[in-house]
C-alpha cells in the first residue's frame, strides 16, 4: 500500500465535473462514497441512483484512487463495499465489466462460504475481503463523468 501511494499524486491529470473532487477520479469516473450503513443490494440501488454503480476496480491504479480518497471520505477506520458479487461459483461485478482481468484479494480469499458472496475493500490496505452481503457498510459508487 505504502509504496502505490507515493506515485497518484504526480500523476493524477483529468478533466473534472465541478461536483467530483479531483483527488475522487480516474479516467471518466468520479468515485462517490456512501457513510450511511446499507447492506450491498441497498447500496447498489443507491449507487444507481446517483447515475453509476458499486466500484469496479480493473487496475492498481484505481485502486490506489479509490483507496486514497476513501481515507478523506471516511475520515475513521471504515471498510466498505465494492461492487463484486458472486453468482453461482462466478465473481462479477455490478456493471457487468470484466472480473477477471485484475483482482487484489486478501490472503484467504475469497472464501468459499455460501452466504459471504459480497466484496468489500480494507480500509488498512485496501485488499478484498468477502462478508454476508447483508451486512451493513459504507460502500464507494463509480460515476461516469
Amino acid at each position: 500500500m505504502f509504496l502505490r501511494c507515493f506515485l497518484l499524486i504526480p500523476v493524477l491529470v483529468v478533466f473534472v465535473s465541478s461536483s467530483c473532487p479531483s483527488s475522487n477520479t480516474w479516467k471518466k469516473n468520479c468515485y462517490v462514497f456512501g457513510t450511511e450503513k446499507l447492506g450491498f443490494s441497498k447500496a447498489e440501488v443507491a449507487c444507481i441512483q446517483k447515475g453509476g454503480h458499486l466500484a469496479s476496480i480493473h487496475d492498481f491504479f484505481e485502486l490506489d484512487v479509490i483507496g486514497q480518497a476513501a481515507e478523506f471520505a471516511y475520515h475513521s477506520r471504515t471498510d466498505y463495499w465494492i461492487g463484486a458479487y458472486k453468482l453461482g461459483k462466478t465473481w462479477q461485478w455490478t456493471d457487468k465489466s470484466n472480473f477477471s482481468n485484475f483482482t487484489d484479494w486478501a490472503r484467504g480469499e475469497p472464501q468459499n462460504i455460501a452466504e459471504y458472496g459480497c466484496a468489500f475493500m480494507t480500509y488498512f490496505n485496501w485488499d478484498w475481503k468477502t462478508e454476508n452481503c447483508a451486512n451493513l457498510k459504507s460502500y464507494v459508487c463509480t460515476v461516469p463523468i
